[in-house]
């Protein structure tokens, strides 16, 4: 627990989550909401001798996953953008406080939140840990379920639990993770998506520049690209369907967290304002 929370009050069971179940009984799974992500979560532990626990939200069936009591529960409640730009998340700590209060589950957060928010979310218990999803081109299961690297913010051995618990009970890819504090995670995550950004802005700045002179511009990228410093991810342009810029919402809405976070970064905050342009380009 950081210096600045020491002093909250602590809500429902504290110890570490835990990965054990005895031989012969069902590893069961709570999961909260209803979007790509619990579609994700649903297959991904849909394997024999797992039993799976959802609701849509804290109004439907949550009921059913606090009585069943597993062994973790998912919360993947989304998020709404109000008109002053801030994260409106109460349906979420909702679902996290009526976790706390009525099991003795591990509880893993994967809605993206900004940071003052993950603080009061997730860093106030051991049993909570913040793994958010990290961004994908597409919302596919098939997509989703195999990024790979992972990023667990929270006690360290919950975070080393829920790897364990994505190892021996989905099929979910974890080849590379990374064990955190909530905060740190919440940089880390908003950050690689302020990246991704950052390089789409590049491209497409690049792309009017070539083209305009009438050179072969998937030409001048690719070989850009080779260098290893560089990379090739997001040279083309335009996007599949004919738009401009990334276009990646969860993306998106991690880069303006991370902005409204920290004023320093204005480089990204140019990011953002030139991205947005593009997406607000007509498509080729």
């Amino acid at each position: 627990m950081t210096e600045e929370n020491k002093d909250v009050e602590v809500v429902g069971k504290e110890d570490d989550i835990d990965t054990i179940r005895p031989e012969g009984t069902k590893f069961n799974v709570g999961i909260i909401g209803n979007n790509s992500t619990t579609d994700t979560l649903k297959y991904a532990f849909s394997k024999p001798r797992n039993r799976i626990y959802h609701a849509d939200g804290i109004d439907m069936k949550i009921e059913d996953v606090l009585e069943a009591n597993p062994q973790i529960i998912f919360i993947c409640v989304d998020t709404k953008l109000t008109d002053e730009g801030v994260v409106d998340a109460v349906e979420l700590e909702d679902a996290t406080l009526r976790c706390l209060q009525n099991t003795q589950s591990g509880i893993v957060i994967k809605t993206s939140l900004p940071v003052a928010l993950v603080e009061r979310i997730c860093a106030r218990n051991a049993r909570v840990v913040y793994a958010p999803d990290m961004p994908s081109e597409t919302d596919t299961v098939e997509e989703k379920i195999n990024v790979g690297f992972h990023i667990f913010g929270g006690a360290p051995k919950s975070t080393t639990a829920v790897q364990e618990i994505y190892y021996r009970f989905s099929l979910i890819s974890v080849s590379q993770s990374a064990h955190l504090s909530p905060t740190e995670a919440a940089f880390v995550e908003m950050s690689i998506s302020g990246f991704m950004i950052m390089k789409k802005v590049f491209w497409n700045q690049l792309y009017d520049v070539v083209t305009a002179f009438g050179g072969d511009y998937h030409s001048v990228a690719t070989h850009i690209g080779s260098d290893r410093r560089v990379g090739h991810w997001g040279l083309r342009v335009p996007n599949i369907d004919g738009g401009r810029g990334e276009d990646n919402e969860a993306a998106n809405a991690s880069l303006k967290g991370l902005i409204k976070a920290e004023d320093r970064l204005t480089l990204l905050a140019e990011v953002d304002k030139i991205n947005e342009t593009y997406l607000n380009r007509e498509k080729v």
